[in-house]
């Protein structure tokens, strides 16, 4: 079950990153589920995260690619009413994994990922990202939020806006975001990127391609 939900997951990455899917301020259709009138009165609720995944693809310029998954240690999210105000994710960096080769290729892809070349992980084995805020979106089908927030990887932080799909299930909250991205050389992630010079035929991409899932519940 576990292996389907994530052939899904990267194929939605993949259709997502042909389309061009990002946080831009792209118009759709109305979502009917972020339309929703904020209530002042509404109680804040924090939800403790109880699984959660960051699927990642990296490209290099000749049109190779790597993808994976990073898991969501812990955290949380803080609503009031259909709004979300606040929360914190953290990211296990020591569960990177690389999900498309096998064997020795794959050890070694693993551990260059581990090692200073790019998340330094022995060093820095939790990544964070602590939400200032959020604000309902109704421009896009597939997307009720807005989230900005602090994303910390390598002990730098940099702020992210991401948009989102939330949607309150009981005492739970389910948050899936299409695909975005990140430029990783604002975390000092530069192995293989063109800003350090690096031949044209050998360079990675600076954007790595994510998609997240995270599922909470209140206690």
């Amino acid at each position: 079950m576990k292996n389907i939900l994530l052939l899904f997951l990267v194929a939605s990455v993949l259709t997502a990153c042909q389309n061009n899917s990002s946080s831009s301020d792209s118009k759709g259709v109305a979502n009917p589920a972020a339309t929703a009138t904020a209530d002042p009165n509404a109680a804040e609720i924090t939800y403790q995260i109880t699984q959660g995944q960051i699927n990642w693809i990296g490209k290099k310029a000749v049109g190779a690619q790597h993808i994976g998954t990073v898991d969501v240690k812990s955290g949380s999210i803080v609503t009031k009413g259909n709004d979300v105000t606040g929360g914190m994710f953290v990211l296990d960096m020591t569960t990177i994994t690389n999900s498309d080769l096998e064997g020795e290729k794959k050890a070694q892809l693993e551990g260059h990922l581990n090692s200073p070349d790019f998340f330094a992980v022995e060093a820095h084995p939790e990544a964070t990202f602590t939400i200032g805020g959020g604000k309902q979106v109704a421009d896009q089908p597939s997307v009720t939020h807005e989230i900005s927030g602090d994303l910390t990887i390598k002990g730098i932080t940099n702020p992210v806006t991401l948009r989102a799909n939330v949607s309150f299930v009981g005492d739970k909250v389910l948050v899936a975001t299409p695909s975005f991205s990140i430029d990783r050389t604002k975390w000092d992630i530069k192995y293989g990127s063109g800003v350090i010079g690096t031949v044209a035929d050998k360079v990675i991409n600076d954007d790595i391609f994510l998609v997240a899932t995270i599922d909470a519940e209140s206690k």
